[in-house]
C-alpha cells in the first residue's frame, strides 16, 4: 500500500507543480483555490453511476455559477440498457450533454 499511495502523491505533485509552472508564464501570480466568498463562473459537471434494482443509472448534473441572478442547473438520468456495457453507456452520456449551456 506505500509503495500506491508514494505513487499517488508524486503523480499529484508533479501535477501541481506543472500547473503553477502554467500559471507563472502566463502572468497569473493568484493561487488556483477558489474564494468560498465568490465561487468560479466556470461550469462544473458531475457524472455519477448508480445502482438500481434491476441494474445501473447515470445520473448527470451540470451546474454555472451566475453571479448577476439565478445559477443554471442541469439534472439529466440516463438508464443503462441491459444489453449495453457500462462505457458505451457513459460515452452515450458525455456525447449527449457535451452541449454548452
Amino acid at each position: 500500500m506505500g509503495m500506491l499511495t508514494n505513487l499517488i502523491d508524486n503523480l499529484f505533485e508533479a501535477s501541481w507543480d506543472r500547473a503553477q509552472k502554467k500559471r507563472r508564464e502566463i502572468g497569473l501570480s493568484a493561487p488556483m483555490v477558489a474564494s468560498p466568498d465568490r465561487p468560479g463562473t466556470n461550469t462544473v459537471r458531475q457524472l455519477t453511476i448508480k445502482d438500481a434494482m434491476n441494474g445501473q443509472y447515470i445520473e448527470f448534473v451540470r451546474h454555472k455559477y451566475n453571479p448577476k441572478g439565478p445559477d443554471d442547473y442541469e439534472n439529466v438520468v440516463y438508464i443503462v440498457r441491459e444489453d449495453e456495457t457500462l462505457v458505451d453507456a457513459i460515452s452515450t452520456v458525455l456525447v449527449l450533454m457535451n452541449k454548452e449551456v
